[in-house]
């Protein structure tokens, strides 16, 4: 039953363009920047992360996750990453590399 929520939840969160989420992936890309400035939550789960961007251009994010699925080859997070996320409530960065 948990499993169907969390679905019916993020295909919501998805059409109404409010998250972004990347679940098992091994190729997408981050969405534009225009894109970036409306979502409220960002969930990166057990996907390959080959890029993160100098500055995550999101001024309204609240919820940011990210889990890569390896970390061994996971890209660090710059150190003007968070600069924009002035709102940003939760985070998890699980078998993320910071410096």
């Amino acid at each position: 039953m948990h499993d169907v929520v969390r679905d019916v939840a993020i295909s919501i969160a998805r059409r109404d363009k409010i998250a972004f989420a990347v679940r098992n992936e091994d190729v997408w890309n981050w969405p534009d920047a225009d894109a970036l400035k409306k979502y409220f939550a960002i969930c990166l789960k057990d996907s390959i992360i080959n890029y993160i961007p100098e500055v995550l251009e999101s001024t309204q994010l609240e919820f940011l996750f990210m889990s890569p699925k390896n970390s061994f080859v996971a890209p660090n997070v710059p150190e003007n990453f968070f600069k924009r996320t002035k709102k940003l409530r939760v985070l998890d960065l699980t078998r993320m590399r910071l410096l």
